[in-house]
C-alpha cells in the first residue's frame, strides 16, 4: 500500500488543461437576462445548446411560453465575477475557499408595465441566465432578486427597473454559445392574443 495525498477535488476528473483562444475576446455588458423558475431543468437546456441540438430553441421557447422562464431580451448591466467566500484554514493554510457570492446587476427599460412582475419576482428564487456579446451564462444555484425603480431629477433620464440578483455557489457560471437563441435577444417578444 502506498500513501496518496487526498484533496477535495474530484479525483475522476480529466487532467487540468488551459485553452488559448486566438480567435478574439468576448465583449462585455449584460445585454439580456432570463429568469428560470427554481424547479426548471436548466441542465437539459444547457446540454442541448452545447451539443448543437436543433431543438434547443424550441425547448427554450416552450419554457418561456409555459411561464417557466421569463425573457428580458434587452438590458444593460454588469456581473461582478464573484466575491470569494473563505473560512478558517487548517495546517499551513491561511484560509480555505468555500465558494463565491455572485452579483448580477442589470436595468430593465420596460418600466411601467412591469411593476407587478418585479413585485412577484422578488418573492421567488430564480435560476438566472444572461448574455454577453456571443455567450450565454447560467447560474447553478437560485438567485434572490431586488428590483427598484429610482427616478432621477434629470428631465432626460429614463426610469428603468434596476435589478440585482445575488446567489452563492461553489461553481463558476456555465458558459455556452448564444446560438441558437441569439435572435430571441433582439427586440421585444411575447405571445400574441389568440395563439
Amino acid at each position: 500500500m502506498s500513501l496518496q495525498r487526498l484533496t477535495c477535488a474530484d479525483v475522476t476528473q480529466e487532467a487540468l488543461t488551459h485553452v488559448c483562444d486566438p480567435c478574439g475576446r468576448e465583449l462585455g455588458r449584460v445585454r439580456g437576462v432570463v429568469l428560470f423558475e427554481g424547479s426548471y431543468d436548466i441542465q437539459a437546456l444547457i446540454d442541448k445548446i452545447k451539443s448543437g441540438a436543433e431543438d434547443a430553441k424550441t425547448l427554450f421557447e416552450t419554457a418561456v411560453t409555459s411561464g417557466q422562464a421569463h425573457l428580458i431580451s434587452e438590458t444593460t448591466g454588469t456581473f461582478d465575477g464573484g466575491a470569494a467566500q473563505t473560512g478558517d484554514g487548517y495546517g499551513d493554510e491561511e484560509t480555505r475557499l468555500l465558494g463565491y457570492l455572485y452579483t448580477l446587476a442589470f436595468k430593465d427599460p420596460s418600466y411601467a408595465p412591469n411593476t407587478e412582475f418585479w413585485e412577484k419576482a422578488e418573492n421567488n428564487h430564480w435560476l438566472v441566465a444572461w448574455r454577453t456579446e456571443t455567450k450565454l451564462h447560467f447560474t447553478d444555484k437560485p438567485a434572490t432578486l431586488q428590483a427598484i425603480a429610482p427616478v432621477e431629477q434629470d428631465l432626460t433620464s429614463a426610469v428603468a427597473w434596476n435589478v440585482t440578483a445575488t446567489w452563492k455557489s461553489k461553481k463558476k457560471p456555465v458558459v455556452v454559445d448564444l446560438e441558437p437563441l441569439a435572435e430571441l435577444f433582439e427586440g421585444c417578444w411575447g405571445e400574441q392574443p389568440g395563439e
